[in-house]
């Protein structure tokens, strides 16, 4: 459909494949999202994992993920950050805390169910049929990955249904609480 075209476009401007389902992983170089995870994980079939890590001032480096398609490390404008959740179709997260992460709010406004590690904040998504949560270790990790891919398709109609709860003025501020930690 309509929507499909757009994502094909998105993921040739990205360089991303076509041919699979895009699982993403977003976060800053050296904060504590746990990518290192991601190196030990089983991906499923026909879906690949794209990390992109956006890089704060200072020397540090972004962790290369094995069995990825690593993204520069560059700043991200909103409107490319927006165009990056549009040309994939699923999230990871693999933190090991979290208090609120502006990043899920993004996501699901984009229409993109996740999988992520079992923390207060994301089971009470996941309990809204939003997305799966796990045990932070490999094999549950693995695990919920294989049952996301599974029921993609009825998570995703979930997060549509949700979408417009998203009130904007709760995601503007989450935006402007992300990308003013970015700034500085």
């Amino acid at each position: 459909g309509h929507s499909n075209n757009i994502k094909q476009e998105l993921r040739k401007e990205f360089g991303l494949p076509d041919d699979k389902m895009l699982l993403l992983a977003f976060g800053h170089v050296l904060d504590s999202k746990g990518f290192d995870l991601l190196n030990r994980l089983g991906i499923p079939r026909d879906w690949k994992l794209v990390v992109k890590q956006t890089r704060r001032l200072g020397p540090e480096q972004p962790q290369y993920i094995q069995n990825a398609i690593n993204l520069a490390a560059d700043y991200m404008d909103e409107q490319s950050l927006s165009k990056l959740f549009f040309a994939c179709d699923a999230m990871i997260f693999t933190r090991k805390l979290t208090s609120v992460s502006g990043v899920l709010f993004d996501s699901l406004a984009h229409g993109l169910p996740f999988v992520a590690t079992n923390l207060a904040f994301f089971k009470e998504f996941a309990d809204m049929g939003l997305g799966i949560v796990a045990e932070r270790e490999p094999q549950a990790f693995s695990n919920a990955m294989a049952d996301l891919a599974e029921s993609h398709d009825e998570l995703a109609r979930n997060v549509e249904e949700f979408r417009p709860q998203l009130k904007w003025d709760v995601v503007a501020a989450q935006h402007m609480d992300v990308y003013s930690r970015l700034v500085h």
